[in-house]
């Protein structure tokens, strides 16, 4: 396994355009099921192609016991 860079594991806040602050921290084992309700609930038009990795392929990490 290659390991995560650094700034990848640690948390941070980021302040949004609107000036509002979002909280940003690594995935955690227990987010597996939250992550695959967040994909079963994506429209059609959410999934449609794009550079960006794929549902099938997010759900199948998210899955994936370690």
């Amino acid at each position: 396994m290659i390991p995560a860079p650094r700034a990848l594991l640690a948390e941070s806040d980021i302040v949004l355009r609107d000036g509002s602050t979002l909280h940003l921290r690594p995935f955690a084992r227990d987010d597996a099921a939250l992550v695959r309700d967040l994909l079963d609930g994506l429209s059609a038009d959410s999934l449609a192609p794009s550079p960006t990795p794929t549902r099938h392929w997010l759900k199948s990490r998210a899955t994936r016991s370690r």
